[in-house]
């Protein structure tokens, strides 16, 4: 491709950035053709690198790949961006021959199950397009169905996870550690106010942009349907910031998301990981008995959904609430 001086220019399949034709390795990311090689023979169920979708988005390396759709970064050649792409794929059904985009199937009944998936997949997606306005979740730009699946097309974030700084080995102070779960809660209650739950809300997928502000991704309602209508397992989902109620396939709620609120809490406080949630004891560890935090995190991870609180941030400033029974009857 040409660049704007008239060079010849080479696109990295990695970081989405132009370097010189002659370069065999991008000089900004260190991603290599080698590499790349290496990556086609390693997911083979992926689209190769340089696939475009809609005429318009260049697929570059997978950066995930689950038993539910696939990851890749890419770019938007229209706007001149870099935007990330999520095929959905589930695994054991549909395959995919090596060079060749479309998926195929077996039979017809893998083609139904995999039809039903998709319309979920698309839902969910959709949704999230039609509430773009929410700031602090990820934006989804838009939805294509090519190669007999669907794409949706996301924003490009970049900073650092929730599980990057605890990781990092900076201690994080309880004021900081109050407000990043004060943000996070507001979050919440605003996307639940639009209809909307997540069901796999864990320090993984809660994002800190550049600009220091918080991001929530890969909202899990459509992988949470999927698995169910396949009759298959939620190990997909993280045991311990999970609700129980989700993780054993019953009807689930908005307040499935408050008991992940309350095992992140948890996990920032204390410092090591929440407890499975299908073991989670009512009495918690690691601070004082009876404080706020201790009775917060309590009333957010109670095992009984309908004991939880109904808001996030009203849980935060009066953990009591869910405790009076004359409120239990309020709870949705």
């Amino acid at each position: 491709m040409r660049g704007n001086g008239g060079e010849t220019v080479k696109k990295c399949m990695c970081c989405m950035r132009d370097y010189g034709e002659d370069g065999q390795q991008c000089p900004l990311c260190g991603y290599s053709e080698v590499q790349m090689k290496n990556d086609i023979r390693e997911f083979p169920e992926a689209l190769y690198p340089e696939t475009i979708l809609a005429g318009r988005f260049i697929l570059g390396r997978a950066l995930s790949i689950n038993d539910f759709s696939i990851i890749y970064i890419s770019w938007d050649a229209l706007l001149q961006r870099r935007v990330v792409v999520r095929e959905y794929f589930p695994f054991g059904l549909g395959i995919r021959r090596a060079g060749e985009p479309e998926i195929l199937f077996e039979n017809e009944q893998e083609s139904l199950l995999f039809e039903r998936g998709r319309e979920i997949f698309e839902r969910e997606a959709k949704l999230l397009n039609e509430n773009q306005d929410i700031e602090g979740i990820i934006h989804i730009y838009r939805v294509i169905r090519e190669n007999n699946t669907s794409y949706a097309v996301m924003e490009y974030l970049e900073g650092n996870t929730l599980q990057d700084e605890m990781d990092g080995g900076e201690t994080i102070s309880k004021k900081q550690i109050d407000a990043v779960i004060y943000e996070i809660a507001g979050i919440i209650d605003c996307f639940h106010s639009r209809g909307i739950s997540h069901y796999n809300l864990n320090p993984e997928n809660i994002f800190r942009d550049d600009a220091g502000r918080i991001r929530i991704t890969d909202f899990g309602d459509a992988k949470r349907e999927v698995y169910r209508m396949l009759d298959r397992n939620a190990n997909i989902l993280d045991l311990r910031y999970t609700a129980p109620e989700v993780l054993s396939g019953e009807t689930a709620g908005y307040k499935s998301d408050l008991y992940s609120l309350g095992a992140i809490y948890y996990r920032m406080l204390v410092g090591k990981e929440p407890p499975l949630s299908r073991t989670r004891r009512k009495k918690k560890r690691g601070f004082g008995a009876g404080s706020p935090e201790s009775r917060i995190i309590e009333a957010l991870t109670n095992p009984v959904l309908a004991m939880r609180p109904a808001e996030a941030a009203k849980a935060l400033t009066d953990p009591s609430l869910a405790m009076r029974p004359e409120e239990t009857e309020k709870i949705i």
